[in-house]
């Protein structure tokens, strides 16, 4: 059987398996694996699914609180409760604000009374269900997911306006969340930003956002590509320096350096010895920052494969390695290989970000201008390269 045909099968298998109604609760998985991007297939956001998720686990608690499944062949309460209290803590992560969230659900369980979500059909098809999970996520979860700060500030400005005509003194705690501002009686108040202030993570809080965008990946396709790889693309800004020692190297041994002796010679020898050890050592300490930056787990070069794993100390680097190991060569032993599979891969994640660009785009569809702009990796300069840093994004 060919390939393709075996992959239709599959496929065909899969769908025809999805298509069969079932009822009852059908959930084999642990609350421990339930994770921020999990979603169904007929769903576009996660937190679409897991807001039904924590829907259904809630309700199914509710009905082991009451007692009204004592003779059922489901999970027990201790179940349901871990799996309810996940999804919770998952919202809060795919909305975030983990303090508040249970403020806008609050808010989206109170939209759920409006008429647009009296589903009046019986629910006994998958496609009625689907139909109906659509629905909330697309009137739901779609309305107010990109306005979760304002309807929580909106919601708590609310709870406060009616106790607050309960009593006649202002409480504190809502003026230090910035719900009402009182100049006469907390004059500094307006130079605090008190809920605001700092966020730890800017980065991770980006991509949280952006996940919960609907339809992000049409929306900004390029941004949620280099967001979701981000951490792997930022290897692409330390190529540069490794070049540039590497050919250094090249030049200053000029093929004269037997491979026997570089086998034997550590990097510190050269950093200590001959006239021009301060520009190779200068040269080197680039290297090095930039060598223990990388956080790739693997290299390709060709048809081998090699680990990239940090097993010497940075301080020690240079006296217990080989300067065998940065010198390259037409040798595919395994002294010289790390070190061309590094350049090869950096400089094909450097051709994925353009391929994408282009591609994505349409600016350039016969390939030619790509062609025009190409530069061999030994030859590259700084300006030549994608550089994208999390760290200075985040400043």
């Amino acid at each position: 059987m060919p390939i393709e045909t075996g992959f239709q099968f599959i496929a065909d298998y899969i769908k025809k398996y999805d298509e069969k109604d079932r009822f009852g609760y059908h959930n084999i998985t642990n609350a421990e694996e339930s994770n921020v991007g999990e979603k169904s297939e007929h769903r576009n956001r996660p937190i679409s699914f897991r807001f039904m998720h924590m829907l259904t686990h809630a309700t199914l608690l509710i009905l082991h609180e009451l007692e009204l499944l004592t003779k059922s062949t489901l999970p027990n309460r201790d179940y349901f409760r871990s799996h309810f209290e996940k999804d919770y803590v998952l919202i809060g992560q795919q909305c975030g604000d983990i303090e508040n969230c249970h403020v806008w659900l609050f808010r989206l369980i109170n939209h759920m009374l409006d008429e647009t979500f009296l589903f009046k059909r019986i629910l006994n098809k998958n496609q009625k269900v689907i139909e109906l999970e659509k629905l909330i996520e697309e009137r739901l979860i779609f309305t107010h997911v990109n306005s979760v700060p304002t309807e929580i500030n909106e919601y708590k400005r609310s709870f406060a306006e009616y106790t607050q005509k309960q009593s006649e003194s202002s409480r504190l705690e809502y003026f230090v969340d910035e719900l009402f501002e009182n100049e006469p009686k907390y004059p500094l108040l307006k130079f605090f930003n008190l809920t605001n202030i700092y966020v730890t993570n800017p980065i991770e809080k980006f991509r949280t956002k952006l996940q919960a965008i609907p339809y992000s990946e049409k929306l900004y396709p390029i941004t949620t590509f280099l967001i979701n790889r981000l951490e792997t693309y930022e290897n692409i800004q330390y190529l540069y320096p490794i070049v540039t020692f590497t050919n250094y190297l090249i030049h200053k041994f000029n093929h004269r350096l037997k491979r026997n002796d570089a086998a034997v010679t550590t990097i510190e020898y050269y950093l200590t010895n001959g006239p021009d050890c301060e520009t190779t050592l200068e040269l080197y300490e680039s290297f090095l920052e930039a060598w223990y930056e990388l956080n790739l787990k693997e290299v390709r070069f060709e048809c081998q494969t090699a680990k990239l794993e940090h097993v010497q100390e940075k301080e020690n680097f240079d006296k217990n390695t080989m300067i065998a190991v940065v010198l390259l060569s037409a040798s595919n032993d395994a002294t010289s290989i790390l070190l061309a599979a590094c350049l090869k891969t950096i400089g094909k994640l450097q051709n994925e970000v353009v391929n994408y660009f282009h591609n994505t785009l349409g600016t350039d569809l016969s390939g030619r201008r790509r062609q025009e702009h190409i530069v061999p990796v030994q030859s590259i300069r700084s300006e030549h390269l994608f550089e994208i840093n999390a760290e200075e994004i985040s400043q």
